[in-house]
């Protein structure tokens, strides 16, 4: 199944990937975490068939 993860950025531009299910409902994807991501909390939605199905948030801290 076709999922789409929506990742709302801390300055609240928009990022999309598209990727798949397992008929078992597992999902895996790469993220890519620099030193040039920004600071701050990180919103990610999780939608099927352009449904809302879960929600959850990183943050990313300043390196100290």
């Amino acid at each position: 199944e076709n999922v789409t993860i929506l990742i709302i950025n801390p300055s609240e531009s928009e990022e999309e990937i598209n990727t798949f299910a397992s008929k078992k409902g597992n999902i895996y994807t790469l993220l890519h975490i620099t030193q040039d991501s920004q600071i701050g909390i990180h919103q990610i939605i999780l939608k099927h068939n352009g449904e809302e199905i879960a929600t959850t948030s990183f943050e990313i801290l300043e390196n100290q």
